[in-house]
């Protein structure tokens, strides 16, 4: 498409789309403090922790393959459960949750001197017990700070 365009018209569209690309999704929350900024601490000390943080990792690893994984640390001591039900029209039925999520914390190099902290999370479905990941989470909904590598 861009090909038929003159290729004036064509450059500065690239140049656009360039600044927009290279433009961060996120906002950092610490902006001026990073030199003060600790390493996340591990809280969560279950016997799964291990396999939890290596299901981070991969998740991360898939979704952003470009990003230097300096270290995956569970936030809280324990899951955060959750239960509802509510009523859905659609079915003419209850419908109920039961769902607890365990927070975390990814640290990735982004500069020799910078490193971002991002929020990650592992959520449990326990009707069945499945795990999946949360790792989407480099926009502005998300707390996101950043940290002097050596600091880590």
């Amino acid at each position: 498409m861009l090909e038929k365009l003159p290729p004036k018209k064509r450059e500065v569209i690239e140049k656009n789309c360039e600044k927009r690309a290279e433009k961060s999704a996120y906002k950092i929350s610490n902006e001026g403090k990073i030199d003060t900024q600790k390493r996340p601490k591990d809280k969560y000390k279950g016997d799964d922790a291990e396999e939890l943080t290596a299901m981070i990792k991969a998740s991360w690893s898939q979704k952003y393959p470009k990003d230097k994984i300096m270290g995956i640390h569970l936030s809280a001591a324990d899951w955060k459960r959750t239960q509802n039900k509510r009523w859905n029209e659609a079915i003419n039925a209850w419908q109920f949750t039961d769902v607890s999520v365990l927070p975390a914390k990814v640290v990735v190099k982004t500069s020799d001197k910078i490193a971002t902290i991002f929020p990650a999370y592992i959520n449990k479905d326990n009707t069945d017990n499945t795990l999946n990941t949360g790792v989407a989470t480099k926009t502005s909904e998300y707390v996101i700070n950043q940290m002097l590598v050596e600091n880590y």
